[in-house]
């Protein structure tokens, strides 16, 4: 897929029906080869220049599609400036647009409404924290300061040094970032105990940033994101969750959750939800994603594009574990088949999970054709997903193919999986897949090993070794199916039964 492609089909559909209606606004021919060209490429799933040309001229004519590609580019720019100065909630976009109306005002000679806008744009940045911004106000405040328009010139270097105080605690939040996000790498790398909240008050307290970080919601989302990449490579998510719900009910108290920061907001309420959900606190993860459902629609839905896949893959979990499978389903077919700015990352990890849920309702058939689904060798997969998905997209295909029968296939495919992961056993993360994959070994030449109770005593010990309450549910989903061997039971149920001990 081209540079231009990416960008047509990265659209949200209603951005689509306005960018046509844009594009027709002063050309009314009905032939529009550029449209044409952007439908063409909305509705293809790879990049064929060659077919496009034929669709568009009947031959092969690389001066003309190229000609009509630059077009279609510029349409487009122009268009997306408009669109994402109408979405935009950090008014940053507002600001700059109003910047480019004071130029051309005062190129005009038009003194009294130039200040007028320039006074409109300087609230606005400072209700936006768009302190770049404000010195470029400042500096035309400053460059046209004896207008007979013009506040006293002491105002405005006031106000300016005040903007600057304000930018230089910004670059000491980004210092702050920088030298927090080495720290928590430094802990990872080293498998060393995560106290990320020592680390955090360390750094802000030397930088003199305690007070300012503790109500900026810009500023909390992105110390979140740092210590939540830790959290996801060492799969420890229960000491995050009081400090995630203690830091968004702060700012949501005090009300720091305007317009400007409902990015922010929403992106803290996702990693609030996923943290519940990983931590198998479901009710409360559904009773926050009920926010977040609240929050996509406000403000004409501005970032709902953005989290609404986010949102639904971690809604349909939640509702898998809570025993509702068929919605779980619903969920992502639905995203499936009418999502049409589903990136292919998204769409493969959609699968995926769709694939586990008909899993858990026995439906082996429409389990075992999700490889299919995705359409990508094994070799793709793991250079656009990490190695990690590509094994549990591994295990999964390994077990539906044993409770299909398909032995000879399990074997065949077990071999290929040692080969591939052998090197990842001695991590502590994927020691236990190698006696989890062995065990599956073991079904194929010995059918009835589940029934020995002292291998079941070794093989649970051995898969067990964290707590219960702390175990990571990927991991309790995989082991539900060895439990319900074991038990010689339903898999979905013994994993209901598991997740809620």
């Amino acid at each position: 897929m081209d540079n231009l492609q990416e960008i047509v089909q990265g659209l949200p559909e209603d951005a689509c029906h306005h960018f046509l209606f844009f594009a027709r606004r002063l050309k009314q021919k009905k032939d529009r080869k550029d449209l044409l060209l952007f439908q063409l490429m909305r509705d293809s799933k790879a990049s064929d220049s060659k077919k496009y040309m034929m669709e568009l001229y009947g031959r092969h004519e690389p001066n003309s599609y190229h000609a009509i590609r630059k077009r279609l580019f510029k349409q487009l720019t122009d268009f997306l400036v408009l669109y994402r100065m109408e979405e935009d909630t950090t008014g940053a976009a507002k600001v700059m647009g109003i910047l480019s109306l004071i130029r051309y005002l005062f190129e005009q000679k038009n003194d009294r409404l130039g200040w007028h806008y320039l006074r409109k744009g300087e609230r606005m940045a400072w209700d936006n924290e768009q302190y770049d911004l404000l010195n470029t106000l400042y500096r035309l405040q400053i460059g046209h300061a004896d207008s007979e328009f013009a506040p006293e010139l002491s105002l405005i270097l006031e106000q300016r040094d005040k903007s600057r105080s304000a930018a230089d605690k910004e670059e000491r939040a980004e210092l702050a970032f920088i030298i927090i996000k080495r720290k928590l790498e430094k802990v990872r790398l080293e498998s060393r105990t995560l106290d990320f909240e020592r680390h955090i008050s360390e750094v802000l307290r030397e930088l003199g940033l305690e007070q300012e970080m503790q109500l900026k919601p810009k500023y909390l989302y992105h110390m979140l994101s740092m210590v939540r990449s830790v959290i996801l490579a060492k799969k420890d998510f229960h000491a995050f969750e009081p400090y995630m719900i203690q830091q968004y009910q702060l700012l949501e108290r005090a009300g720091a959750f305007t317009k400007a920061y409902h990015y922010y907001k929403l992106s803290i309420l996702y990693m609030l939800c996923h943290v519940l959900y990983r931590n198998r606190k479901f009710e409360a993860a559904l009773a926050y994603l009920q926010k977040m459902e609240q929050g996509l629609k406000e403000f004409k839905g501005a970032f709902g594009p953005k989290f609404q896949v986010k949102y639904t893959l971690l809604l349909s979990g939640v509702n898998s574990y809570l025993g509702d499978s068929s919605t779980a389903i619903r969920l992502l077919e639905d995203l499936l088949k009418d999502c049409t700015y589903l990136k292919e990352e998204e769409r493969l990890g959609t699968l995926l999970n769709v694939g586990l849920y008909y899993f858990q309702q026995g439906n082996l058939k429409q389990a075992n054709a999700i490889s299919v689904r995705i359409g990508h060798s094994d070799y793709w997969c793991e250079k656009k997903m990490g190695r990690e998905w590509l094994m549990k997209k591994q295990l999964m295909e390994l077990i539906v193919q044993y409770e299909l029968g398909h032995t000879d296939i399990v074997a065949l495919r077990l071999k290929q999986f040692h080969k591939r992961y052998q090197d990842l056993y001695d991590h502590p993360i994927y020691q236990r897949v190698e006696a989890y994959v062995g065990f599956i070994h073991r079904l194929i030449t010995e059918p009835d090993c589940y029934l020995d109770e002292a291998y079941q005593m070794e093989l649970m010990t051995g898969l067990t070794r964290i707590a219960k309450d702390r175990e990571d549910l990927q991991a309790i989903t995989f082991y539900s199916w060895l439990k319900s061997k074991f038990l010689q039971k339903d898999f979905y149920d013994t994993l209901q039964e598991t997740v809620g001990t």
